[in-house]
């Protein structure tokens, strides 16, 4: 089995996905050079950029394929990313389907933390998500609402107005109430101009990528809750407003057909309860009494 464009990615499968080097830079500058010919007179021409084959162990050649010669970017790539990377997907799909159940969709956020090599993992969350664009200045939110936590094989979550609260003057550190040193790498969870909060996550180095990718899966799930939310809200708004659109209807009916002194049925409420009567009756006989109020 073997790519062609020699994504970073592709190092990190289990096994390494051998493939071919294509110099993007070279061809760029090259289709840019061949552009400018043409502009000034050139003829077109065919042109062969060299790419090198790159053996990694999907192709069947281990003999060929051993660690340093599968990237030579090697020590500035993450470690091979094992078995874990195939139920990614997993953590976004887990929380989709818990949407209506607020705490199972927090605890499956994290649920397979721990399998991934984090010792303790907690999922921060903005009082509300935020629109950042790029280049606008950053100010630091005033408040950050622990939403879930996974430490010590267990699993917390927090509903909303019992979530513990950290602030600027009350950090990370202080919050967790921990004695011993330890180290956490921070995850900012957004999509798109969207900000929605915070991971912390207490990993090894070598599965700070892993733990990284995860973290997309969260914004995932995190985007669809917001559309959920958005969705409610503009149905319960569209239901308010038929429910008043009703209400008005039934006063314009009421006044369309009722006499404001007497309240009794004016020319046009008497026409159309006359005709319902006699199509509810019709065949039967019928007398009418008729009075004038003075």
């Amino acid at each position: 089995v073997t790519g062609f464009d020699d994504d970073p990615r592709q190092a990190h499968l289990d096994p390494p996905l051998t493939t071919v080097r294509q110099n993007a830079v070279s061809m760029g500058r090259m289709a840019v050079d061949k552009a400018l010919a043409l502009y000034r007179g050139g003829a077109p021409e065919s042109i062969v950029d060299a790419a090198p084959l790159v053996l990694r162990r999907s192709c069947g050649c281990p003999a060929q394929a051993g660690p340093a010669s599968a990237c030579p970017d090697a020590d500035l790539r993450p470690p091979v990313m094992r078995n874990e990377i195939w139920f990614m997907s997993l953590i976004s799909r887990g929380m989709i389907e818990n949407i209506e159940d607020e705490a199972a969709f927090y605890g499956a956020a994290l649920q397979r933390m721990p399998a991934m090599g984090a010792r303790s993992c907690y999922l921060y969350l903005l009082e509300k998500p935020l629109q950042h664009g790029y280049g606008e200045p950053w100010q630091c939110p005033p408040r950050l609402y622990l939403a879930a936590e996974a430490s010590e094989g267990a699993q917390h979550t927090w509903r909303p107005g019992a979530r513990p609260v950290i602030t600027p003057a009350c950090g990370f550190g202080e919050a967790s109430g921990r004695q011993d040193r330890y180290s956490l790498c921070a995850y900012p969870l957004f999509s798109g101009r969207t900000q929605h909060g915070l991971l912390l996550a207490e990993v090894e180095p070598r599965q700070a990528g892993l733990i990284y990718l995860a973290s997309q899966q969260i914004n995932v799930g995190l985007e669809f809750h917001e559309l959920n939310c958005r969705q409610k809200a503009a149905q319960a708004e569209l239901e308010s407003t038929n429910r008043m659109l009703n209400e008005k209807n039934e006063i314009l009916a009421f006044l369309s057909r009722y006499d404001p002194l007497t309240d009794c049925l004016n020319r046009r409420g008497f026409l159309e309860r006359a005709q319902d009567f006699m199509h509810e009756h019709s065949g039967e006989p019928l007398r009418l009494f008729f009075a004038d109020l003075d």
